[in-house]
């Protein structure tokens, strides 16, 4: 069966939502359901500051249960055999440092564009189109619709 690739963001405890980068972009993959039924599955992302940005993955991550979540947008679906390869990519993804024009979101956008490149994916997303759709994210859940 086909696995989720998402798009997930989160708010950012320090800017605020309004702001240019006030979210926080990761790209997840789900892998199933934990015993609540919420989503589970992997992370990938990068962390730290302008100077210290680094990539992480994680596993088995609960990735809508965070009170900061605001939304996931699905990009595509992948075979669960292409996961060490997409994960490969992932990890290869270049990680500007100490450009203040450039974070998670942009990374996003890489990554997207690698695995696309690559023909895992069929997501051909700006980094307007993919704000956009994220930020009707956002209002869907200030109206509780998510």
């Amino acid at each position: 069966m086909p696995l989720p690739i998402l798009v997930s963001q989160y708010n950012r405890v320090n800017a605020p939502s309004n702001a240019q980068y006030g979210f926080h972009w990761e790209i997840c993959i789900q892998s199933g359901f934990d015993k609540d039924r919420c989503p589970l599955g992997y992370v990938y992302h990068i962390v730290g500051s302008t100077a210290s940005y680094g990539y992480q993955k994680m596993e088995g991550v609960r990735y809508t249960t965070s009170e900061n979540w605001r939304g996931s947008f699905e990009v595509g679906r992948i075979k669960e055999q292409d996961l060490p390869a997409i994960e490969r990519n992932l990890s290869q993804v270049q990680i500007l440092k100490d450009d203040p024009n450039w974070n998670c979101q942009n990374w996003v956008i890489a990554a997207l564009r690698k695995l696309t490149a690559q023909g895992f994916i069929n997501a051909h997303y700006s980094m307007e189109a993919l704000q956009h759709q994220m930020n009707i994210l956002n209002e869907q859940w200030e109206q509780g619709d998510i």
